[in-house]
């Protein structure tokens, strides 16, 4: 028997980039055949070193892997194939694109008479037809190129494990998806479209998410603290409860949003727009609200204690029973210009 004092590093690695546990690897019958393949591909230095650092491995020839290790690994699990060439059948039927899409391999695994005709079974939002075809197309196909690949695995993490920490999901489509919970902090969202999705109680610390659509999104309980949404999309989502402390939301869009009793204590929200958002019970103490359009907002029983409110505009604001940035407790009608 070929000794193979990698392989559990080899699984280890696999699933990270595949979204697939190692326990279904395993169960592909291939681990070895695909450990392997790479020791031929690139030489044991040369594996030992992607296993390692993820460094681009030359190859046995002393070229390098093209179009990336990475990717080429990826399309190795989904689809069998290394460079245009199928492995063998087996890799065919136990390719991940059909685990990933909820299909059967065709001329393989015939799913039986009338099935047709049933309803196929949902996985996650992140999976659903032809969206998750194209997502694994992208990944398995090179559409987009690698820097593409390492998004995409990303996302199969993030569907697989319900978690994706420091991931890269730029400009991610994930459009009324069911994010509840999930633990996606330091990660990288800038230009995802999450608009509509559950997201109540989710981990989303110390994230990137500029120019994000949320829109419409619900993020109660959520944890945001030291994110940076500059320019993001957030009008009419649902913030009661959510922790912003600390976050950037320059030039953000909160027009009606409700962020009732929401943590904003040293946030920034420099021009941002508020128009009609509630913020009544909100922590915006330090907060700089300068510039900031508030009018019509909602800030009853805010703290606002060393807030900055130069150039906000409060027209039509209720401040009713909200602490000032004096300390001085505001009573009587909205704001007037």
């Amino acid at each position: 028997m070929t000794d193979r004092p990698h392989l559990q590093k080899f699984l280890d690695v696999s699933a990270r980039l595949t979204g697939f546990d190692p326990a279904t690897l395993v169960g592909t019958g291939l681990a070895e055949r695909y450990h392997d393949l790479l020791v031929e591909k690139l030489g044991a230095a040369g594996l030992e070193n992607f296993l390692s650092d993820g460094t681009e491995a030359a190859a046995a020839d002393g070229k390098t892997a093209a179009p990336s290790t990475a990717q080429q690994l990826i399309r190795l699990w989904y689809a069998g194939l290394w460079e245009d060439t199928l492995i063998d059948p087996q890799s065919y039927r136990e390719g991940l694109l059909w685990k990933a899409i909820d299909a059967n391999p065709p001329g393989s695994r015939p799913p039986g008479y009338g099935t047709w005709a049933l309803k196929p079974p949902l996985r996650a939002a992140l999976a659903r037809g032809l969206g998750a075809l194209l997502l694994v197309l992208t990944m398995v196909f090179g559409w987009g190129g690698a820097a593409l690949a390492a998004s995409d695995a990303d996302l199969l993490r993030l569907e697989q494990n319900n978690s994706c920490t420091r991931c890269d999901l730029t400009a991610a489509a994930l459009s009324h998806a069911d994010l509840y919970g999930v633990a996606i902090s330091e990660t990288d969202l800038s230009g995802a479209d999450l608009s509509g999705s559950l997201m109540n109680d989710t981990r989303l610390v110390e994230s990137k998410l500029v120019d994000a659509n949320l829109r419409e999104t619900y993020l109660t309980g959520a944890d945001l603290s030291g994110s940076v949404l500059t320019g993001a999309d957030l009008r009419q989502a649902r913030l009661t409860n959510t922790i912003l402390r600390g976050s950037i939301l320059r030039d953000a869009q909160l027009d009606g949003a409700d962020l009732s009793s929401a943590d904003l204590r040293q946030a920034q929200l420099v021009g941002a727009h508020l128009a009609g958002a509630r913020l009544a019970g909100s922590l915006l103490q330090n907060a700089d609200l300068s510039n900031a359009d508030l009018r019509d907002a909602d800030l009853r029983h805010a703290d606002l204690r060393q807030a900055r409110l130069e150039g906000a505009v409060l027209c039509g604001a209720d401040l009713n029973e909200a602490l000032m940035p004096d300390g001085r407790r505001a009573d009587g009608p909205p704001q007037s210009c």
